[in-house]
């Protein structure tokens, strides 16, 4: 999802092109992108698991990633602007 994310990213500059950063900015924002996915898509599966029974295993594995790359843009996007915000006034 890194590299998926940065490959997608190069033509815009920080989050979705409305923090104007650098490439190393970028390239932070592209692995706080992947990790907060990664945790989310971890979660989901993780709880998918444990409280249904009749979904099948490709289609829990299909939600998580749907969900955890939506949920991942938008916390990452917080996140990222308000670390920003934080640190560039």
């Amino acid at each position: 999802m890194l590299v998926l994310s940065f490959a997608l990213s190069i033509h815009s500059r920080g989050p979705r092109g409305t923090i104007p950063i650098g490439w190393g900015h970028e390239i932070i924002y592209n692995f706080l992108f992947a990790m907060i996915m990664f945790a989310i898509f971890t979660l989901m599966t993780a709880l998918l698991d444990k409280h249904t029974k009749i979904i099948k295993e490709w289609e829990k594995i299909l939600l998580s990633f749907i969900v955890s790359g939506a949920g991942g843009f938008f916390v990452s996007w917080i996140v990222w602007a308000i670390l920003f915000r934080i640190f560039h006034g």
